[in-house]
């Protein structure tokens, strides 16, 4: 149903900023108990899809019926044209009733426009920010647009080193320039004042600027090592994927601090395996050839659009914890108990986000009829109800679950004049036990009832006296079509498959196919019963349960 998306969108959104804040609190204060948490790089990338997973989890299929909340329902308000055409109809066959008795129906109904109005708003608010995100995720789309294309000008405006030219250039003296290519690896160099950038995601380009010759030879080779290293990880693979996500999650700002958290790691653990087994003296050279691109990008900030490509976006504090870290490394790793408490609690938020989210319970419209449609439905439920009135105190049905409550009543008006409900509603967890309501055959035990999805799983059972029994949106079936069934007997368990957001158990009645209400085989439903519910079926003027139906 449309309007659940736009529901679950939102909710899944407010998920995925709360997770993610969650999250971000986590890793800041682990790195304060680990410091090595800044070198892991899989951390900050985890982290993201971690949150991301948060935010998917919300909009899978049945994700709310493992909420261990219970189901907010929501209903929308039945018009005013709906209750004032039930009063009409009952004043028709009731003399009696009185102008008082009809102020009396509009104040019962209240509540229900109150809900009904909530419902909308919640609904108005879902699209909203639907068409916000929409907006966002092409604002941001096209940033990184922009920036693709001053890339793409970049490499026009560069030229290729061969490995001739790569032989003479001091930063690859210490590397197989033929065997660099032959990998795979375009190497090229620009006048542009830029800093060394790793461009591209499958098929890597190593861009050079041309200052960086004027450098001296040993800091260089510091630098195109500190660049083959981001290659040779495949470091730019688990960027790219991290600006994927942040372009989707643009609304989150945790996205942005992660990735770069994740850059500022690549740096760090490139510098660590650069500089290792190097003597002190190279440590220092290393550092001041950071420093020295550091002046060149603050140098051309004004001049050049290109000042800020640098791979890790490296800025003044970035640069300085790199400066400490050259010159005093931390631990390369986290120990063990560092990574299983980082990974269990990673594992407990998503769990809880999934776990501790609401599920709302708004159900879809039923196929529309009109209103003499819907008079004739009543009308038609109401000879049914006497018709079996002389059975139901010999074949009276039992409850289909113990503890269910009564959400929705049978005949009360959906959305519009067009539609009514034809079932009883109980509110249940997922995994609830679905009982039998009298001894029978199963006739149907399937997924896809009557052709349509909307139903989800379905079991129905042939009663005696030409009665059936059906049981939708449940979560498992223990029944087969021919098994014989004594009332009381587990046949199923109740969830929320079909189209529905919340658990519960929709359960119909039906006598020589004709849909008759639950209440006239079911007593003491109104017991235990929400109150919205017995205030919906009160404007709608229906009977109680055990009271004499009344034909329009």
């Amino acid at each position: 149903m449309v309007s659940d998306f736009f529901l679950l969108f939102l909710q899944a959104s407010l998920t995925c900023m709360l997770s993610g804040a969650l999250v971000w609190a986590l890793l800041h204060a682990a790195a304060r108990f680990w410091p090595a948490v800044a070198l892991g790089r899989r951390v900050w990338l985890l982290a993201q899809l971690a949150v991301a997973v948060s935010f998917a989890a919300v909009l899978m299929p049945g994700s709310a019926g493992f909420s261990l909340l219970p189901a907010i329902e929501l209903h929308d308000a039945p018009p005013a044209s709906v209750s004032a055409e039930s009063g009409r109809t009952v004043g028709t066959n009731q003399n009696d009733v009185h102008a008082d008795d009809a102020h009396e129906a509009a104040d019962t109904a209240a509540p229900d426009d109150a809900d009904g109005g909530f419902a909308s708003g919640l609904l108005m608010a879902g699209q909203t920010w639907l068409a916000v995100y929409l907006c966002g995720l092409f604002a941001t789309a096209a940033r990184w647009l922009r920036v693709r294309r001053l890339l793409s000008a970049l490499l026009k405006a560069s030229y290729a080193l061969d490995a001739r030219m790569l032989r003479l250039h001091p930063g690859f003296a210490r590397e197989d320039s033929a065997a660099l290519l032959d990998k795979g690896l375009r190497i090229r160099e620009t006048s542009a004042p830029i800093s060394p950038m790793l461009l591209g995601c499958f098929q890597p380009m190593l861009l050079l600027p041309e200052h960086l010759r004027g450098m001296d030879p040993g800091q260089q080779e510091l630098i195109v090592a500190h660049e083959l290293t981001h290659w040779r990880s495949r470091d730019q693979l688990c960027l790219h994927l991290s600006l994927a996500l942040q372009t989707l999650f643009w609304f989150n700002p945790v996205f942005s601090r992660l990735r770069e958290k994740l850059a500022l790691a690549q740096e760090l653990a490139c510098d660590r395996r650069v500089l290792a087994g190097r003597p002190p003296a190279q440590h220092k050279n290393y550092a001041a050839a950071l420093l020295g691109q550091l002046k060149v990008q603050q140098q051309s900030m004004q001049t050049s659009q290109y000042a800020s490509l640098a791979f890790g976006g490296d800025g003044l504090a970035a640069l300085g914890m790199r400066i400490r870290l050259i010159r005093q490394p931390l631990v390369a790793r986290l120990n063990w108990v560092g990574r299983v408490s980082l990974t269990a609690s990673v594992c407990a938020l998503l769990g809880a986000s999934i776990l501790l989210q609401p599920a709302f319970a708004w159900r879809g419209e039923e196929p529309g009829r009109t209103d003499a449609a819907i008079s004739a439905a009543a009308a038609t439920a109401a000879e049914a109800s006497s018709a079996v009135g002389g059975v139901s105190g010999k074949a009276q049905w039992l409850k289909p679950m113990r503890d269910g409550r009564v959400s929705s009543f049978f005949g009360v008006p959906r959305k519009s004049s067009a539609s009514i409900h034809h079932g009883v509603d109980f509110a249940a967890k997922t995994g609830t036990e679905v009982r039998a309501v009298a001894d029978g055959v199963v006739a149907e035990s399937t997924d896809l009832y009557a052709g349509q999805e909307k139903y989800g799983k379905v079991v129905v059972i042939e009663h005696a006296d030409g009665l059936r029994s059906l049981y939708a949106h449940l979560d498992s079936r223990s029944v087969l079509p021919g098994d014989s069934v004594k009332a009381g007997q587990l046949i199923a368990r109740s969830g929320a498959s079909g189209r529905v957001s919340g658990p519960h158990l929709h359960l119909e009645a039906l006598k020589n196919g004709q849909h008759i209400d639950p209440q006239t085989l079911i007593g003491n439903l109104e017991q235990g019963a929400f109150k919205s519910a017995l205030r919906k079926r009160a404007a709608a003027h229906l009977p109680p349960s055990g009271s004499p139906a009344t034909s329009s």
